[in-house]
């Protein structure tokens, strides 16, 4: 037991994610025609132990030029964070759902990483840059490149969530948490 709260790492027992995210932005797929295209997507936290999100997207795609095709695919998934340095949140997501053109229809799938940048020192607006592996029916799979903009609807949650940790104080606590075991 000592040697447990000795390496576990206490800023995840105290850590709160923002509840809610809504962003928008440009994306670049090699497979498009023209390249660049948007999307909008939204997270919300269904899991704070689990630190799980609900994560639904809507992109525009244009897979093809002869003939023009134009593509919207709206998925929902999970999200989940994976690694954070400083303001930086790197999110795992998967998502599934449906893909329509004026050719087709059909499933829609997607897998990658997203990177959150909260700015400022309230951390409410944010700046994203993800690769996202997409499988629809208008094409084959490709990675496409996001970058956006966002804002987390959860303000003062967020600001304690992404408030860098002293190193000293996880030490002092832990020993703390020690010395009240020897007693």
């Amino acid at each position: 037991m000592k040697l447990f709260l000795l390496f576990f790492p206490l800023s995840l027992l105290y850590a709160q994610l923002p509840t809610d995210w809504i962003g928008e932005g440009a994306t670049y797929g090699s497979q498009s025609s023209p390249k660049f295209n948007g999307w909008t997507g939204y997270a919300t936290l269904i899991s704070q132990k689990s630190q799980l999100y609900s994560y639904t997207t809507l992109d525009f795609t244009t897979p093809k030029t002869q003939p023009y095709v134009s593509q919207s695919n709206f998925r929902t998934g999970i999200a989940t964070p994976l690694r954070q340095f400083g303001p930086v949140m790197v999110l795992g997501l998967a998502t599934a759902g449906a893909s329509t053109s004026a050719i087709s229809i059909g499933g829609s799938f997607s897998s990658g990483a997203l990177a959150v940048w909260q700015l400022g020192k309230s951390r409410v607006w944010t700046i994203e840059f993800g690769a996202v592996l997409l499988k629809n029916p208008a094409g084959a799979s490709y990675t496409s490149y996001t970058i956006g903009w966002g804002r987390s609807m959860s303000n003062p949650p967020s600001v304690q969530a992404f408030t860098p940790v002293d190193p000293q104080k996880i030490v002092d606590a832990r020993v703390k948490a020690l010395d009240s075991l020897n007693k």
